[in-house]
């Protein structure tokens, strides 16, 4: 029997870095490449990579001549000429964050009817953007617009997605998810340190790693610890920091670690602290509920998703260093409220299964092959 033939676009991909959107995208192939004959579209980038290539068994084509500028400017249009010269190939054209594979699939929705748009975009802030230039308007409502259907991972995306739509488009809000088997698999096998406060991600301003060293400051309790694990461009600067507010006995930077080794650390904390100022959904949040690590998170993006204030974690405003020494404060000093809430955690991470999210997609493919939308 034949498979329905898929093609996903998605301008990075492996193994060029990734962030949430390429890591979903590798989610999507993997668990919908045995019902679906998938194949992969993205922009070549390095000149030392193939043009063509197979990931996990499903074909790869590389776009574009090897130079990331000149391959970034390219790309929707290299994208939307594979698809037109293939467009008889292929039943559903699906592509995954809302900027240069966007703009792709607006152009590849003139001629072919079955696309989806997956958002994904923390970067982008309806309010501002409906404000700025024309040409800025133009470009978001029409990426929004054209394809047939919408996919956007958290309720924020939605709401930002029907301004740009004006309301009239159907969006299924389908998360990103973790592998619950990684960050449960230690659940109960490590001692509990009620001293230990955890931080784990990328260290670059978007993170607020910064509002949380300062956080620690103004707690002034020498017997609190903070593990920071993670690289990146704000490591040398938050190392200077925490020297300068002589922290260097309660913080530890401890690098780069894998999953399974930040799932091991994850499980001996009492607390997890992510101060974004800035983020779609929040991955990390959902991870730290399935460790039963107690999340802290600001009231931004897909955040207040994933945390239901005094049920699953706590809210706090971005770059309130102040509003998350109390919080710390008054939860650090209350072991009955950290173990109400930590009866909660694993339930509200299943709801974020990479397992569940891979359904879903399943069903918005069938459901637009029968012409259900």
């Amino acid at each position: 029997m034949k498979l329905p033939k898929v093609a996903i676009i998605s301008t990075f991909f492996d193994p060029i870095p990734k962030g949430g959107a390429e890591v979903a995208t590798n989610e999507i192939i993997n668990g919908l490449k045995k019902d679906f004959e998938l194949t992969i579209i993205c922009a070549r980038f390095d000149s030392k990579l193939p043009k063509k290539d197979s990931w996990n068994g499903v074909p790869v084509f590389r776009l574009g001549v090897g130079n990331q500028l000149l391959d970034k400017i390219l790309f929707s249009f290299l994208a939307r000429s594979f698809v037109k010269k293939n467009v008889s190939k292929f039943k559903i054209i699906h592509a995954i964050l809302e900027s240069y594979a966007g703009v792709a699939l607006a152009m590849i929705s003139k001629f072919h009817k079955n696309t989806i748009l997956t958002l994904q975009d923390s970067e982008v802030e309806s309010d501002s953007l409906l404000t700025k230039n024309p040409i800025t308007q133009f470009t978001y409502r029409w990426i929004h617009k054209k394809p047939r259907l919408l996919t956007a991972i958290s309720r924020q995306v939605v709401s930002r997605a029907q301004k740009f739509t004006d309301y009239k488009k159907q969006i299924e809000y389908i998360p990103n998810g973790v592998h619950l088997h990684i960050w449960h698999a230690n659940a109960n096998k490590v001692k509990l340190n009620p001293n230990q406060i955890i931080f784990w991600g990328r260290l670059n301003k978007v993170k607020g790693v910064d509002v949380l060293i300062k956080a620690i400051s103004r707690l002034k309790l020498p017997k609190i610890k903070l593990e920071i694990i993670g690289d990146g461009p704000e490591a040398g600067n938050l190392r200077t920091l925490t020297k300068k507010l002589k922290l260097d006995k309660q913080i530890h930077f401890a690098g780069f670690k894998t999953h399974k080794e930040i799932s091991k650390l994850a499980q001996g904390a009492n607390i997890f602290v992510g101060m974004s100022r800035s983020e779609a959904l929040g991955n990390v949040f959902i991870e730290a509920q399935a460790t039963g690590c107690i999340p802290i998170g600001t009231q931004i993006g897909g955040i207040p998703d994933i945390i239901t204030h005094g049920k699953t974690g706590f809210l706090v405003p971005k770059d309130d260093a102040s509003a998350l020494a109390k919080m710390l404060r008054d939860l650090l000093k209350n072991s009955v409220m950290q173990k109400e809430i930590r009866k909660n955690l694993y339930s509200s991470a299943l709801h974020f299964s990479w397992k569940k999210q891979i359904a879903r997609y399943r069903k918005i493919y069938v459901k637009m092959l029968s012409r259900a939308y």
